[in-house]
């Protein structure tokens, strides 16, 4: 793997803009092109000036690639020193429910959880996964959808945060493909399968949220705890919890 560390993307939320220009050039096509200087994104590294890359800015023989157009986000990669970088942009989240989607690769061969990818809204950790949790997050890039309607409506900023220990381990997280959309009602939780049918809630939401916990998705996350290990059996509880609760 080509040597590179750590990560933080944020974004500042301010009233105004349409909610189809919530986040602007959200697979950095717009704003690799213009580096070094300041495009739409913002970002800074440890070790580099920004985390945006394309195939010429490394060569041949990357650990990844864009999930689409030429331009994506590498946080981390760097095995020699402790490393941290960050990406902002400046957006607005209308009222009303919506959700912060990304899409994620990452890889590692550190054995120990010590290295973190982070997402923040204002102070608050929305998201977080360890460098053993990655599941298949190892094999391509994987969708990340958040409910961000508690943080609608107002000026916010959005963070994803990424540090990396270096110590001869490399961990790398690659991040494409930003997006805030609306949504048409709050998410059910419990509705793991996303079934849309009647009843909402069966059987399968229990296996569908069994098999992601096995898999260390950050979803299984149910009671949002933040210190290692994410997953423990009080996210089995809050899951039976909400399910039992049942959907608006």
């Amino acid at each position: 793997m080509t040597s590179r560390t750590a990560c933080t993307l944020a974004l500042a939320a301010s009233a105004g803009l349409a909610r189809a220009q919530v986040v602007a050039d959200g697979s950095f096509e717009a704003s690799g092109p213009m580096l070094p200087a300041p495009g739409i994104w913002v970002g800074e590294s440890t070790h580099f000036d920004t985390p945006l890359c394309d195939p010429a800015s490394f060569g041949p023989g990357l650990p990844s690639a864009a999930r689409t157009g030429q331009w994506w986000a590498w946080f981390g990669g760097v095995d020699i020193a402790p490393s941290s970088s960050s990406l902002e942009q400046v957006v607005s989240i209308p009222s009303g429910p919506a959700s912060l989607r990304f899409y994620l690769h990452a890889d590692s061969d550190r054995p120990t959880p010590t290295d973190f990818f982070r997402v923040r809204i204002d102070s608050t950790p929305v998201f977080t996964i360890f460098n053993t949790q990655l599941g298949g997050f190892r094999d391509s890039y994987i969708p990340v959808t958040i409910d961000i309607s508690a943080y609608a409506g107002a000026s916010r900023t959005l963070r994803f945060e990424c540090q990396t220990s270096g110590g001869g381990y490399l961990t790398s997280f690659f991040l494409d493909d930003v997006s805030i959309e609306p949504v048409g009602q709050h998410p059910c939780y419990a509705n793991c399968d996303n079934s849309t049918g009647t009843p909402l809630l069966t059987a399968n939401d229990f296996q569908c949220f069994i098999t992601r916990y096995n898999n260390n998705d950050p979803y299984a996350n149910c009671d949002q705890s933040t210190t290692f290990p994410l997953l423990t059996p009080n996210d089995l509880q809050c899951f039976v919890n909400k399910y039992v609760a049942g959907c608006p």
